[in-house]
């Protein structure tokens, strides 16, 4: 058994919870529920940046689409697969239309 949280990525770029509470989990879903209305650029580099914290494992529902009612916030995929890769994180997968 795995102990695990989704945590909310802050538009300053940390985590929501403390790095006290984080060292003690197994598994982190990390995910933006909030700002979506950031530029390409700076939504990017606020996911970017909460990878950076050594605690970051998963990158939850990265576009923050919510199907017929929330469109998808802008970011650029190819930057944050990069830097996923770089630094050992993984991306939950993103779902498509039915």
């Amino acid at each position: 058994m795995l102990k695990g949280v989704e945590v909310d990525i802050l538009e300053d770029e940390t985590l929501d919870l403390s790095e006290s509470v984080l060292k003690q989990l197994d598994l982190t879903a990390c995910a933006v529920h909030s700002g979506f209305d950031l530029s390409r650029d700076e939504q990017s580099e606020r996911m970017i940046r909460a990878m950076d914290n050594p605690y970051f494992n998963i990158l939850a529902h990265p576009t923050g689409c919510l199907i017929h009612r929330r469109t998808a916030c802008e970011f650029d995929m190819e930057r944050i697969m990069e830097a996923a890769l770089e630094r050992g994180c993984y991306l939950e997968r993103l779902r498509t239309r039915p």
